[in-house]
């Protein structure tokens, strides 16, 4: 995984990004007619133009950024956001979240990063704005997503993609950009929900893992101006479809809540059935908790390291829902723990501090 140190305004983190990854960014441009599919030009360039409108309005320091990586890689705008937004437009992966909160080591985030072959344009994004929260983002080099991260104040969030609202055209902030902006303003859980409730996103749907440094806890189920919020269950709630819950909360590629059915699924070419193996997920994680009610992170490492077939979260059935990546984010101390490495359970973890 690359690794960079973004500083200063959005213009001059823009241009480092540009300088630094232009090689890759090219390279991953050349592989945006593969993901889109066949999609019609024309049509992919009215959502990225709509997208862009939006950001406008929404975030515009987003948009001053984009426009300085196009500059700082010698590239045209269009194309930077194109990249940019490629994983909003369509399904490019398959991740599984997991909320423990009553670790050794305070409330942790537990994920996976199950994709193609574009984990190898991975990197860790370590940004440190002139003003406002700095933070981890895991992103693709060159592009502005969270796939996974935790700010300065304490707040980790990590996605996983979801349905899309019918009749989305691209109104909102772009699918994994939405935990980014999330990361650059809000501090608690609270915030971060405040903020999903008011502000669309454009593409395809989330779910998103959100966990504090106090221990609050939720994920919202998010799709164009739709959301849901879902909370862990303490000892003695009711149960959910897949089992009680106890001191945790998790969520894969499919929504749970009612009010957020009704929506498009998504498809990943060559795997029979994404909201299947979504499923089959959530019921490893339901036995799991089943079993070790509180978890540690012992235990959360050997969950994200056994395979789904065994009642682990780790695939490697389909080339493109591959786990390449596990993460451990830990709020209380500002961390973000890496593994990478194939098989799973050779995953060797690395460490990064705010």
């Amino acid at each position: 995984m690359y690794e960079i140190v973004l500083t200063g305004t959005a213009r001059q983190r823009g241009l480092q990004q540009g300088r630094v990854f232009r090689n890759l960014i090219l390279e991953l441009l050349t592989q945006c007619p593969i993901w889109l599919g066949d999609m019609p030009h024309d049509r992919v360039a009215m959502i990225r133009d709509i997208m862009v409108c939006s950001l406008r309005k929404l975030c515009p320091e987003m948009v001053e950024e984009l426009e300085a990586i196009a500059e700082g890689a010698g590239m045209g705008f269009d194309d930077v956001c194109t990249l940019n937004f490629v994983s909003a437009i369509g399904a490019l992966n398959g991740c599984t979240n997991v909320i423990a909160l009553k670790t050794e080591e305070g409330p942790v985030l537990a994920k996976t990063s199950d994709i193609g072959s574009d984990y190898a344009y991975y990197s860790i994004q370590h940004v440190k704005p002139d003003s406002g929260y700095s933070y981890f983002a895991i992103s693709w080099s060159g592009c502005l997503w969270a796939e996974v991260g935790i700010n300065s104040a304490g707040l980790a969030a990590g996605q996983g993609s979801a349905p899309t609202m019918p009749g989305q055209r691209g109104e909102g902030i772009p699918t994994l950009e939405y935990p980014r902006v999330i990361l650059e303003r809000c501090s608690t859980v609270a915030e971060a929900i405040d903020f999903c409730k008011d502000v669309p996103m454009a593409g395809k749907g989330l779910n998103i893992a959100l966990v504090d440094s106090t221990g609050q806890a939720a994920v919202v189920e998010k799709s164009g101006t739709r959301c849901a919020v879902r909370y862990p269950l303490a000892r003695g709630n009711r149960s959910t479809a897949l089992g009680t819950v106890v001191d945790g909360l998790y969520c894969a590629n499919h929504f749970l809540e009612p009010e957020m059915q009704g929506m498009i699924p998504l498809a990943i070419p060559g795997l029979p059935s994404l909201t299947e193996n979504s499923q089959k997920r959530l019921e490893n994680v339901a036995r799991f908790f089943q079993k070790t009610p509180s978890p540690g992170v012992r235990e959360l490492i050997s969950l994200l390291n056994t395979s789904i077939e065994e009642g682990g979260l780790c695939q490697h059935t389909y080339p493109e829902l591959t786990t390449h990546y596990s993460y451990l984010v830990l709020p209380l101390k500002r961390e973000i723990r890496i593994g990478q490495g194939t098989p799973c359970h050779e995953f060797t973890f690395s460490s990064y501090r705010l």
